[in-house]
């Protein structure tokens, strides 16, 4: 658990400093979101926090980060059918992603 935690800490650091929103003004909206989730799921509450990323996923759904986090969620509670979505969508920005790949 703890590293995943660090995991998600070291993503959320990346899209400080990386992340490009498709809809504009939206930005806030979608990081909102996405903030939400990730403390959903330091507080253990994982089916609110998949819910939020997927919310924040529908304000960008170019959100990187946001779709990492629910495909990692999702895997890690053995969901791998549903983790396929956010990890295509990954794919389609940045094919080259290894991690992903």
């Amino acid at each position: 658990m703890k590293n995943k935690l660090i995991i998600l800490l070291f993503v959320l650091f990346g899209f400080i400093f990386n992340h490009t929103c498709a809809f504009g003004d939206n930005i806030e909206e979608a990081v909102k979101l996405y903030n939400e989730g990730i403390d959903k799921y330091n507080a253990s509450e994982i089916d609110k926090s998949i819910q939020l990323f997927n919310e924040a996923i529908k304000v960008d759904p170019n959100f990187y980060d946001a779709n990492y986090n629910l495909a990692q969620i999702l895997m890690s509670v053995g969901r791998y059918d549903e983790a396929i979505k956010p990890l295509e969508a990954i794919l389609k920005t940045r094919p080259e992603d290894s991690e992903t790949l």
